[in-house]
This record gives structure tokens, C-alpha cells and sequence, in this order.
């Protein structure tokens, strides 16, 4: 991550390419985007992943929405 003053054309926020800038507490940076994993689920982590979907389907199905108003 590297920190740098206005540049040509001012600060730079947001994507172009694999570089991010953004500004934080009014210092300016810019940082590479990280590179996507290209390994595989182990099989504990698709049966766990399995798990959490079924239980978060069946928690779903039974909490009532409380978004409504009575």
C-alpha cells in the first residue's frame, strides 16, 4: 500500500485495473486488489457449507418477520 499527494488530476478514488485508491482519515492510498483463490473446497468445508445452508433455510421457514406493523 502506498501513500501519495494529489496527483495530476487530484485524488483518486475507486478501481482502475488491480489498483484501489481511496482516502482514509484524509490520507490519501492506493493498494493492489488481492488476487482470487484458486484452491479448491476441502470436503469438511462443503459439508459444513451444507450444513449452515440447511439450517439457515430452516430458520428462515420458521422466524416470523418483524418488519410488519401490527
Amino acid at each position: 500500500m502506498g501513500t501519495y499527494d494529489n496527483g495530476a488530476f487530484g485524488s483518486f478514488h475507486g478501481r482502475v485495473g488491480n489498483l484501489v485508491g481511496s482516502s482514509w482519515k484524509g490520507i490519501n492510498y492506493m493498494k493492489a486488489r488481492p488476487n482470487t483463490g484458486q484452491r479448491k473446497s476441502s470436503e469438511k468445508q462443503i459439508y459444513s457449507s451444507g450444513q449452515i445452508s440447511v439450517c439457515s433455510r430452516i430458520c428462515s421457514n420458521n422466524i416470523p418477520d418483524h418488519t410488519s406493523r401490527i
